[in-house]
């Protein structure tokens, strides 16, 4: 985890100007000199690593909570992702979430003209970008809440007759790969892999959401979290209220 030495950056160098396909993943707590030097030798693309953290209120049935290491996964649905873009616009109608964990922002721009750049993912408009003198976790005065993106994606207009496709897919969330995490963004990466191949993600390679095991999205759980704090202490009450009546029969 430390910069690259002057050989490996030029290696790095000719690996992209080959036209060779690259899916790079930097997190949140990349060393910044590699992050640096990514981004030296992505210049002209359009896309980017930022800095930080990026985090979003966890919302629970209390009401929203900061401050929880929990605010650093961040859960999106088919309204986050792009669907328009080959590896994203299938999993964007697919009725599934996906978690990104410990991400770094992934900025994009305006690309020269000889590039195509997308944003694949983004965060909500709750999210902030939680800094190392800011306090862990907490949205801080300085810290600006906002869309923030979470992978983006590159491509020549016109790849070199002969040359390979040239495709870069960036990635702020390495962790989400590793550590038993991978099932949270599986299609996405799947798709991802398909697209820096050459070949695009088609409706039958898709599991359908309805065979998968139910697992409630951030804003379901909210929902049956509040409906059991009100219909539990409620049915025990008719329960009672209930027993009650019959004995006084």
């Amino acid at each position: 985890h430390e910069p690259f030495v002057p050989a490996e950056l030029e290696a790095a160098r000719e690996w992209l100007a080959s036209g060779k396909a690259v899916f790079l993943a930097l997190g949140a707590y990349a060393d910044e000199g590699i992050v640096n030097d990514w981004n030296s030798l992505l210049t002209g693309r359009g896309a980017r690593f930022g800095t930080g953290l990026i985090c979003e209120p966890v919302r629970t049935a209390g009401g929203t909570v900061e401050g929880d290491p929990l605010c650093g996964h961040l859960e999106t649905s088919g309204a986050e992702l792009d669907d328009q873009h080959p590896i994203t616009s299938r999993i964007a109608v697919s009725g599934r979430a996906f978690l990104f964990s410990a991400t770094r922002p992934v900025e994009t721009s305006a690309a020269g003209n000889a590039w195509s750049i997308a944003r694949l993912a983004r965060s909500g408009p709750e999210a902030w970008v939680d800094t190392p003198e800011g306090t862990a976790f907490t949205q801080d005065p300085h810290e600006a809440r906002g869309i923030r993106g979470l992978a983006a994606a590159s491509e020549p207009w016109a790849p070199a007759e002969g040359a390979a496709n040239g495709r870069v897919l960036l990635l702020g969330s390495p962790a989400s790969l590793e550590g038993g995490r991978l099932p949270t963004i599986r299609d996405f990466v799947a798709a991802g892999v398909r697209w820096l191949a050459g070949r695009e993600m088609r409706d039958f390679e898709l599991v359908d959401a309805h065979e998968l095991p139910f697992r409630p999205d951030q804003a379901l759980q909210t929902r049956l979290d509040n409906l059991s704090v009100i219909a539990l202490p409620a049915a025990a009450f008719l329960t009672a209220l209930f027993l009650f009546w019959r004995r006084r029969r």
